[in-house]
């Protein structure tokens, strides 16, 4: 059996909090997706409080601060947002939108997807900055991109990769990028 990791438990608690809510999400729950004890959670977390905060800065890392430092390997602002919509199509849309329901009811989430979804629409928005005129048309565009992506996770049934694929695509293709 492979050596589980810190990790492990982040994606078990993503796939509790989308499948059953956040108020599914309990150590024994936690334990059980993972395969390990409660002695093996307490190793690793100082209990479920700590184990929330833990999660949330993981959620934080590599839901936007990895995605961006990836994107910047590109050059130009086009291949950087072509390089954006792959990577945040290839993740599993039911993860975050899990995450973001959770946010309703806890403010320790609510605080981290204000703070992350400020780093996201300023992100984007500084992508538009060198294609366009202005900086209104940049944070409309910017505004509009992260739009897509946040409503397509969370229109019911959710809209599948190759849908939010085609909607990406109109996007791009009616401002010729």
């Amino acid at each position: 059996m492979a050596r589980k990791t810190k990790k492990d438990w982040y994606w078990a608690c993503a796939q509790i909090v989308s499948q059953d809510g956040a108020l599914a999400l309990t150590i024994d729950r936690l334990c059980q997706a993972v395969g390990l004890t409660k002695g093996s959670f307490y190793h690793h977390f100082g209990g479920i409080d700590d184990f929330i905060e833990q999660y949330l800065l993981f959620f934080e890392q590599e839901g936007t601060l990895q995605i961006i430092e990836t994107v910047e390997i590109e050059i130009t602002p086009a291949a950087k947002m072509r390089k954006l919509i792959e990577l945040v199509i290839a993740d599993p849309p039911d993860l975050e939108a899990g995450t973001r329901a959770w946010a309703l009811q806890d403010s320790r989430v609510q605080a981290v997807f204000e703070r992350v979804d400020q780093q996201r629409f300023a992100y984007v928005t500084e992508l538009w900055r060198p294609l366009v005129a202005d900086e209104a048309t940049a944070i409309l565009r910017g505004r509009m991109l992260y739009t897509i992506l946040i409503g397509g996770n969370h229109v019911f049934p959710p809209l599948s990769q190759s849908e939010l694929r085609a909607l990406f695509n109109a996007y791009l293709e009616a401002f010729e990028i």
